[in-house]
């Protein structure tokens, strides 16, 4: 027991999350506990900034409501061994004072004013917490590395490449996808603040739009510990951004945040409502000394910000250096594929290969040397095209095609470089007509369309295709929720239905006139005018998101609603 107890316990960096600390206030939306209490944003905005600033905190309004003063206290075990923390702190409580009062005083007024103090109030967040977010960001590297192999099945099952055990398996692709996004931007993490942004907000929006994620996690990686851990990692790494939505909403709905003014003290007089999180000593014996942030050129208003905080020391990215694993142990595709990698990607796994225009790239020649198609799951079979043919056998022509450019190259490194710059930047066309396979235009009518339109610009009538080819998918990606009435089936057989009627429909009309009827609303009507039979009662489902601007378009806008599970159906472990 004595042993046990002795056990050092590993520090999180922001405390034991509840459920209450997922609570996303950006949407808008009221939380609840129960049917009919609403829980309170005022004790959510002190439990969080609490949370966050490692203080006591004590809010006190006038009878008016009209002016607000919030006490900090620091931990008194903590001042004796940090004694320039309540210097920087009171720097950021004085910056954050000026954003919440500019919040607070055009929560009803322009909006680019409005904008304005938010982005400033998120800057400074974002560098008071930088320390914080890097130290997680390294426990996720670590765990990805202590976990590789895992995560590396995880990739071959998403991708359906040399898995004939999981061909029928239903998986929940939309985590894993998001599993495989947030891995790949961890192990690219070049300490920017752009990436360190970028990596907060996937990992809030993760927690937001995924519902039940600490069981959906256990289930997919079928190891618990590491799917707690992951789970833990995730919230930590989202929470600056939750409390920054939560610092705003509470300042649009107060006015007493237009008078709020900041005090660190001893002791907080009154009642205190104390969510703080101990921290450990800045003066261990074998702490590592922090490494300086490379240096970027800094928009004015950030420099601004930068003047007013002590930027908080960073400690050093951590590099886990494990052996390489044999060739021959990545399998069937990467085995294949490893004369045309750069020297510094061969014996990789696919998982570990940046950015993912590689691992596409990575895919199409690892499964066309095996002579193989591409699985119509694999991301590599919609970027590269394949999603515009019409059958198997055109489906083996392209693959052709793309076998000759490989054959005929030179040299194996310069090919792949020049597949990959080339779907990167939509000029696979060029590429073709460069070796002369321009013919490709009789072959196949709509490739060249496709691979010159930006991926954010094409149509959702390509996503519609690839759902229809696949006669095990039965969970409509949100896009087709939107724009193609999907989002009005409740069972899997309205699903196959109206699957099996858009086939019908695409089969009739081709993609370009079905992408125009679905951009005008008129899905059922030009279905009938065309002749395709079908029932009045299945009118219903042959809708679209009319009047959204980003209908039609295959890119991230107005997919807010249509993220979660389809079926809300709860998960078996």
């Amino acid at each position: 027991m004595a042993s046990t107890q002795n056990q050092r316990v590993e520090k999180k960096i922001y405390g034991i999350f509840i459920a209450e600390d997922l609570i996303d206030d950006s949407t808008g939306i009221i939380p609840m506990r129960g049917l009919k209490s609403p829980l309170s944003l005022k004790d959510r905005f002190a439990r969080r900034l609490s949370k966050m600033l490692d203080a006591e905190m004590d809010i006190q309004q006038t009878d008016n409501g009209n002016a607000m003063k919030i006490f900090l206290t620091r931990n008194r075990t903590i001042s004796r061994v940090r004694v320039g923390l309540d210097n920087e702190l009171r720097k950021f409580m004085r910056a954050t004072k000026d954003a919440l009062k500019s919040i607070a005083k055009n929560a009803d007024g322009p909006q680019h004013v409005l904008q304005i103090a938010c982005d400033d109030l998120w800057d400074m967040i974002l560098i008071f917490n930088r320390s914080k977010i890097e130290t997680i960001i390294q426990k996720l590297q670590k765990t990805l590395q202590d976990y590789q192999e895992t995560f590396d099945d995880l990739v071959t099952r998403m991708f359906g490449i040399d898995d004939p055990e999981y061909k029928d398996q239903l998986l929940d692709r939309e985590l894993g996808d998001r599993i495989i996004s947030l891995s790949q931007r961890i192990n690219s993490y070049d300490r920017s603040m752009k990436e360190l942004n970028a990596l907060v907000h996937l990992a809030s929006e993760t927690t937001r739009v995924l519902l039940h994620l600490q069981e959906r996690l256990r289930s997919i990686l079928e190891k618990t510990r590491l799917a707690d851990k992951l789970y833990e990692l995730i919230c930590a790494l989202g929470f600056p951004e939750r409390v920054h939505s939560t610092m705003v909403r509470s300042a649009r709905a107060s006015q007493s945040f237009e008078n709020v003014k900041f005090h660190l003290r001893s002791s907080s007089p009154g009642k205190t409502v104390s969510f703080a999180i101990p921290i450990e000593s800045s003066t261990q014996p074998n702490a590592k000394k922090p490494l300086l942030p490379q240096r970027q050129e800094k928009p004015k208003r950030r420099c601004y910000i930068e003047n007013k905080i002590t930027m908080p020391a960073i400690t050093p990215t951590l590099h886990f250096h494990h052996p390489q694993p044999a060739i021959s142990s990545l399998g069937p595709l990467m085995t294949a594929v490893q004369v045309y990698l750069a020297r510094e990607d061969k014996g990789l796994a696919l998982v570990r290969l940046q950015p993912a225009t590689k691992q596409e790239t990575t895919q199409l020649i690892g499964t066309i040397l095996q002579g193989k198609l591409l699985p119509m799951r694999a991301s590599a079979w919609y970027a590269f095209g394949f999603v515009t043919t019409k059958d198997k056998d055109q489906e083996q022509r392209l693959s052709g095609l793309y076998k000759a450019l490989l054959r005929e190259a030179d040299n194996s490194g310069v090919i792949f470089h020049e597949l990959q710059t080339a779907l990167e930047k939509n000029t696979l066309v060029t590429l073709f007509d460069k070796h002369g396979y321009g013919h490709f235009r009789q072959l196949f009518p709509c490739l060249e369309s496709f691979l010159t339109t930006t991926p954010q610009q094409r149509s959702t009538v390509w996503r519609l295709r690839q759902f229809l080819k696949d006669p095990t998918d039965d969970e409509p990606p949100a896009c087709l929720q939107r724009d193609y009435g999907f989002r009005y089936c409740r069972q899997r057989e309205e699903v196959l239905h109206l699957k099996g009627i858009y086939t019908h429909m695409l089969r009739k009309l081709g993609p370009k006139d079905l992408h125009t009827a679905c951009i005008h609303g008129r899905l059922f009507e030009t279905a009938v005018k065309e002749g395709v039979e079908i029932d009045s009662k299945d009118k219903r489902f042959l809708n679209s998101d009319y009047g959204s601007p980003f209908l039609g378009l295959d890119n991230e806008g107005g997919l807010e609603v249509y993220r979660g599970p389809f079926y809300r159906r709860k998960l078996k472990l």
